[in-house]
């Protein structure tokens, strides 16, 4: 994040500061990575509804032809620009764009080519008013023989505690 969309996400409860990442794979000791000491300066931990909508926002702010509810089907980029087919509620746009963001995530990819899961596991989460503790400001990872469990504060207040198990029986 820029300074400027940083703050703005703090003050808008959309985002707060991440030290870094506390993880035990197997070890005895856990592992920190401090994102400062790093000098990567610190992560953070977002709302994703209230980060995605205030992006949406800047984005436009500065320019950007902002296009929710729409899916991008073609892209033949060019020297200078882009030529790109969109779907739109109202039907298929042709268009011409210097640059093209695709911020679908996992349900996009040009021309319908969605990801294909092949998951079985199982994930339990618990989501509580954040502890006092000052432990909190990384995210915890740690592994066991039975999955993997995460802790996390959440921009809210609160904290999420997840719990990720295989459904298959060991081999």
């Amino acid at each position: 994040l820029s300074m400027g969309a940083a703050g703005d996400a703090r003050s808008a409860g959309a985002a707060i500061r991440c030290r870094g990442v506390v993880s035990r794979w197997g070890r005895e000791e856990p592992q920190i990575a401090d994102y400062e000491l790093l000098s990567c300066r610190p992560g953070w931990i977002v709302a994703r509804p209230a980060f995605d909508s205030l992006l949406w926002r800047q984005a436009a702010q500065s320019g950007a032809d902002v296009r929710l509810g729409h899916r991008c089907l073609r892209v033949i980029p060019n020297v200078t620009a882009c030529h790109i087919t969109i779907a739109t509620p109202e039907g298929i746009l042709d268009a011409v764009a210097r640059a093209v963001v695709d911020a679908t995530g996992r349900s996009g990819g040009w021309g319908g080519h969605g990801r294909v899961f092949h998951d079985s596991q199982l994930a339990y989460v618990w989501t509580c008013k954040r502890p006092g503790s000052t432990m909190l400001d990384c995210v915890w990872v740690e592994s066991s023989d039975d999955g993997w469990y995460y802790a996390s504060p959440l921009p809210n207040g609160s904290a999420q505690f997840v719990w990720i198990t295989d459904t298959r029986p060991p081999r």
